[in-house]
């Protein structure tokens, strides 16, 4: 059993989320996989993952993405006015959902207060941040004991049951494509310019090889590249 506790609100004009933050073991404990949109994790990046959150420098990442499947959600949401506030009365249509009465102080937001109790793997879907779940499905112990308790954001999406599988696909495509990536290449040239990090080895084995390519970049010898463009 988790008990996720933040603040409910109706967001973009259309999705009624609650957010919050919670230890990563209770996220990855009431959430599950779907078949349908979500890959598994690869064993070494599960690796990868746990070895980051473990020892890694700037350690944060976005936050996780679930989603609640609402049985009856045309009445969970038909009360919700142009405040966008979600009520008490309208919890009853999602099961484990409790709203209280305890407002967000800033005037012209009606956000509440609010906590989420789920008991299974079945009850809560993974819309972003599986990847970042999977390592803590079945932890070793020595990981269990030292990042069981380590807190992360989470947003838990609300989604009528029926349309389920379309509404998530949706949302984890908006998530992931609707911006510019920046090119590994791009990146590795501004953290060596403003040197991010003391130890050099948080770049990987491949630093040596990057370093050597970002001197020949600063050199203008890849312009013809946007990306390795150095402007003049």
């Amino acid at each position: 059993m988790a008990k996720l506790e933040g603040i409910i609100y109706k967001t973009f004009n259309h999705h009624v989320v609650l957010r919050g933050f919670a230890p990563i073991k209770d996220l990855a404990a009431i959430s599950h996989k779907p078949d349908s949109y979500q890959r598994n994790a690869l064993d070494n990046h599960k690796k990868e993952i746990v070895e980051f959150l473990a020892n890694g420098e700037y350690k944060y990442f976005p936050e996780i993405t679930l989603a609640c499947r609402v049985h009856d959600y045309e009445n969970f949401a038909r009360n919700i006015g142009i405040d966008n506030a979600v009520d008490r009365d309208d919890a009853q249509f999602v099961p484990g959902l409790k709203v209280l009465s305890e407002r967000l102080p800033y005037e012209g937001y009606r956000a509440r207060h609010a906590y989420l109790i789920k008991r299974t793997n079945t009850e809560l879907v993974r819309v972003d941040g599986n990847h970042r779940l999977e390592p803590f499905d079945s932890p070793a112990d020595s990981v269990w004991t030292e990042l069981k308790k380590l807190i992360v954001p989470f947003t838990v999406i609300f989604s009528a049951e029926e349309q389920a599988d379309k509404f998530e696909a949706g949302i984890f495509h908006n998530i992931n494509f609707k911006q510019e990536p920046l090119r590994q290449e791009a990146s590795l040239k501004i953290i060596h310019d403003l040197n991010v990090f003391d130890d050099k080895e948080n770049l990987g084995k491949e630093y040596p090889i990057a370093l050597r390519l970002i001197e020949q970049v600063k050199s203008g010898r890849y312009n013809a590249i946007p990306w390795l463009r150095v402007n003049d």
